[in-house]
């Protein structure tokens, strides 16, 4: 069996495709974004990477190069001739509708909002206008059209747990997707997020990934899976030194489009001098956070928690976020090991409960069983093979 892997939006497949070789599996990874968060060497050493052997990169891959036959969708075209089955995600979804590759589609994120719904490619129209954006509007048009295609044609999709974001179940449910073909694999690589002790700062140390996005109303475009919350956390941690007093760092991104009005947030609350605000970095650094990190907070908005939330179980830190706590632990079969939180009353409580060292390690065990359980790549991996083996 061979198997083209189109796309890496948020390094979501690469895990998957690392298994597949594992499994003696031929396998081309197409990288088709310059972008660091969806490249796999911001994540792996480039002896896993291995570009030229395994990995192919495309990038930066043009809209007019997935909708159209330039001379470079004829390269790519060619390169995986021998490839007739293909994991697709972001842009990947319509190029392997474009290339007749029968496809598993694995949503990583806000992407089935920004290329398949209707509202985000009105956005995009209305920021293109003019005669001289004619074909732009155009092609636009027709990404959007094959994005849909490829949902509607594929052999599978790897959503969210049903009912956990009902917004992404409706939007599948427009596209016609069937239900007994959804499934909710959710892979990270266990080998690289491999467990390591807690770590031994003089003080708390709290980091959180999500990027600042929770002002309201959020920008047209968008949808619920960018509301991250980041006003919660940020007043839960007020609340959490004026009641406990306890020395802490708190590290948040610098990245968002409501990073400035976070940090006015944090000015008015008086916190301004507890959270150290670092740049955009790559994968494989923020995991150095999570690593060097005490508590790992996460998304307190609208949304659903993501990468980092199964990096931080993997490696043993305990977690502190908003979750459908009942809706994942019904799909699982188990309870999720992390502090649930909503409000800033609650994110605060929840610091204080992890403020204990023997709280931090049984949630920190819990988490890396867990990960193991439900985070595996390699459960993934087989259960899209099995889906392309149906499928023959």
């Amino acid at each position: 069996m061979k198997v083209a892997f189109l796309g890496n939006m948020n390094n979501y497949t690469f895990p998957v495709a690392r298994e597949m070789r594992k499994m003696g599996i031929e396998v081309r990874f197409l990288v088709d974004s310059d972008y660091g968060l969806h490249r796999p060497e911001t994540r792996y050493e480039p002896n896993v990477v291995q570009y030229g052997e395994f990995a192919l990169d495309v990038s930066p891959l043009r809209i007019r190069d997935i909708v159209w036959p330039t001379l470079r969708r004829r390269r790519i075209a060619e390169a995986l001739r021998d490839y007739p089955l293909a994991v697709t995600t972001g842009y990947g979804i319509a190029l392997g509708r474009e290339l007749g590759k029968t496809s598993y589609v694995m949503i990583s994120g806000s992407d089935i909002f920004e290329l398949s719904r209707q509202s985000a490619l009105d956005k995009s129209l209305a920021s293109l206008s003019g005669l001289r954006n004619a074909a732009a509007r155009m092609n636009m048009r027709r990404l959007h059209r094959k994005t849909r295609e490829g949902f509607q044609r594929a052999i599978g999709v790897d959503s969210f747990i049903p009912g956990l974001m009902p917004e992404v179940d409706q939007e599948l449910d427009i596209l016609g997707v069937p239900n007994n073909i959804r499934s909710h694999l959710t892979p990270t690589d266990l080998d690289l997020a491999s467990p390591e002790p807690l770590a031994d700062n003089p003080e708390l140390v709290i980091v959180s990934g999500a990027r600042q996005s929770w002002c309201k109303p959020l920008a047209p475009g968008m949808g619920p899976l960018d509301d991250k919350g980041n006003d919660v956390l940020i007043r839960g941690i007020a609340l959490f030194a004026s009641q406990t007093g306890r020395r802490f760092r708190a590290r948040l991104p610098q990245k968002g489009p409501d990073f400035d009005a976070s940090v006015t947030l944090a000015n008015e609350l008086g916190v301004s001098d507890r959270i150290d605000w670092f740049p955009e970095m790559d994968q494989s650094e923020f995991m150095d956070e999570i690593r060097r990190s005490d508590i790992v907070a996460d998304q307190f908005g609208e949304g659903s928690f993501g990468m980092a939330v199964r990096d931080a179980l993997a490696i043993g830190r305990p977690v502190i976020a908003k979750a459908d706590v009942a809706t994942i632990s019904a799909a699982t079969g188990e309870p999720l090991p992390i502090v649930y939180a909503d409000t800033p009353e609650s994110v605060a409580a929840g610091l204080t409960q992890l403020s204990s060292r023997s709280e931090r390690e049984r949630l920190a065990q819990a988490g890396r069983g867990y990960a193991e359980r439900n985070y595996s790549a390699r459960r993934a991996a087989e259960a899209i093979l099995a889906a392309f083996a149906r499928a023959a």
